[in-house]
């Protein structure tokens, strides 16, 4: 479960590294990768408005982003099916980040 937060987080963080660096100076940069100013919820709902992800990307980041709060925030503990569906969501980020 851990590796599926941390390959989604490094995911959505480069797609929001690659916006951020192609329309935004140094100073602005800074402000908009500080955890304490935009967390991965708002990242990913920007990403989404801007259609850098599809509506199928942004449901599956969104489920994975809440099963891994619940799991870290709260101890709970995924159904078998829960984490097969999220092994083969960070799979496929997988696969996409070494294309």
């Amino acid at each position: 479960m851990y590796v599926d937060g941390v390959l989604s987080k490094y995911y959505i963080g480069m797609l929001w590294d690659n916006l951020i660096k192609e329309r935004t100076d140094e100073h602005r940069r800074n402000k908009l990768k500080d955890p304490n100013y935009i967390n991965i919820d708002h990242t990913i709902e920007i990403l989404s408005l801007l259609d850098l992800i599809s509506k199928d990307k942004y449901e599956n980041l969104m489920r994975l982003k809440r099963i891994r709060n619940k799991v870290i925030h709260k101890l709970y503990e995924p159904s078998a099916k829960e984490a097969e569906e999220l092994y083969n969501m960070a799979f496929n980020i997988l696969l996409q980040l070494m294309k």
